[in-house]
């Protein structure tokens, strides 16, 4: 599986390590054009900003809440039960990994 960071997070892990001229890159707009340390870190973060973004999204988790109810079918008084999503409270009539309406990953078991 991937890993996926943020092109700013590791833009800024390069400025930091920065030890041959500390603070005074930040004179400078984090750049000294005489600085070794500089100049490795400016081509690293053009390397970072060529690198194509992944089409990722933020993993949603819920857990599927068990709601009992009567019902009149055929005349009498039937329990039914459904589930609940924790995450849209959309109800469906069995558990599944994930919620059909949102895509919420579900927790083992539930609640």
């Amino acid at each position: 599986m991937s890993d996926y960071i943020s092109r700013d997070a590791a833009k800024k892990v390069f400025q930091e390590k920065c030890s041959e001229c500390e603070d005074a890159c930040m004179e400078f707009d984090g750049f000294m054009p005489d600085c070794s340390q500089c100049l490795m870190n400016g081509a690293a973060k053009s390397i970072i900003n060529e690198i194509p973004a992944a089409d990722v999204r933020p993993v949603v988790k819920g857990k599927w809440v068990r709601r009992t109810f009567a019902s009149t079918e055929r005349g009498g008084w039937k329990k039914k039960v459904f589930y609940c999503c924790s995450n849209c409270e959309t109800t469906w009539d069995a558990p599944t990994n994930f919620c059909p309406n949102c895509g919420a990953e579900m927790k083992e078991g539930e609640a």
